[in-house]
């Protein structure tokens, strides 16, 4: 099988339909209003997967000014596009971002029970650092993630 054609963007607030549908798709609690898209989109921080032309995954990565540390805020690729290996391609492609920026540290929370993200990040290299007990609206528990260029 040839692997799809897969890029990342910056999101523009012609996506706001497409975030707000994977948000509702992808995640049952903790999601982000479009008013909360439109700020990370005006700041840069927001990024779409596109695959054969296709916007099919978004992603927040937020930094702060003089930081070399990055937080993947939010990542989630479209139902459709599950199980095509568009997740992991989609994270490299962030991390390549990242580490090009000058960062030296990416870091995240997953929930506890979302085995398939845990699996994505620890097969990227991403380590646990830490437990946040009742850190989602749902009451359930984050891990913190972190992963380490150098």
């Amino acid at each position: 099988m040839d692997e799809e054609s897969l890029y990342i963007r910056h999101a523009g607030s012609e996506d706001l339909g497409f975030l707000q549908d994977l948000e509702h798709r992808a995640f049952s609690c903790n999601r982000l209003s479009a008013r909360s898209w439109s700020r990370f989109i005006s700041r840069g921080s927001a990024y779409i997967a596109v695959v054969d032309g296709e916007p099919a995954g978004a992603a927040v990565l937020l930094s702060r000014r003089h930081s070399r540390f990055r937080r993947l805020y939010s990542f989630a690729v479209h139902p459709s596009y599950v199980s095509r290996g568009i997740g992991r391609r989609f994270l490299d492609l962030l991390l390549e971002e990242v580490r090009n920026g000058g960062a030296s540290c990416v870091r995240l929370e997953v929930s506890g029970t979302n085995a398939r993200a845990r699996a994505l990040y620890e097969h990227a290299g991403f380590v646990v650092t830490g437990t946040l007990p009742g850190y989602y609206d749902d009451g359930s528990d984050a891990l913190r993630m972190e992963y380490r260029f150098f």
